[in-house]
């Protein structure tokens, strides 16, 4: 199954000038856990997670709507294509340990976004329960290896 098959078209987005109060707005109306920060053409430049918002304000001790998304952006993009297969974007999910995944094209604009709940989801449809397209098992490891450095960095707190 490719990921757009899959992905969600309907993209929460801002720019990098736009406030994280702005994209925080952005995650409550989407009801999502990510904006993906763009340019004028619509092109890919980093991500913004509500966790990232929250570190951001803890950081500056400003108020959401005097710091530009930009300050708290991911600039590491991890993304896949359109025409990956979704085992492709699992791996790299594990491999980086993000939850999702922006869908690019060839031009690196954003046409959709591919999570680990859609993957838990497809796993689970019941048209599917003989030879669903994504597996309980795969997500499981996928979901376990996206947590394997966040356990053992707690760890190290405590």
């Amino acid at each position: 199954m490719d990921v757009l098959e899959m992905m969600r078209r309907n993209v929460a987005a801002v720019r990098p000038a736009d406030t994280l109060e702005h994209a925080a707005r952005q995650l409550r109306d989407r009801r999502c856990g990510c904006v993906i920060v763009v340019d004028d053409e619509r092109k890919a430049l980093g991500v913004v997670t509500d966790r990232d918002i929250c570190l951001a304000a803890l950081r500056s001790g400003q108020a959401l709507d005097a710091i530009p998304s930009s300050a708290a952006m991911s600039t590491r993009l991890f993304a896949c294509r359109v025409h990956d297969s979704v085992e492709s974007a699992e791996r790299t999910m594990a491999l980086h340990q993000v939850r999702r995944l922006p869908v690019l094209d060839r031009e690196r604009r954003v046409v959709g976004i591919l999570a680990l709940d859609d993957l838990a989801l497809e796993a689970c449809r019941e048209e599917d329960w003989l030879a669903p397209p994504v597996s309980c098992a795969a997500v499981g490891r996928t979901l376990g290896q996206i947590a394997r450095q966040r356990l053992v960095e707690a760890e190290e707190v405590t």
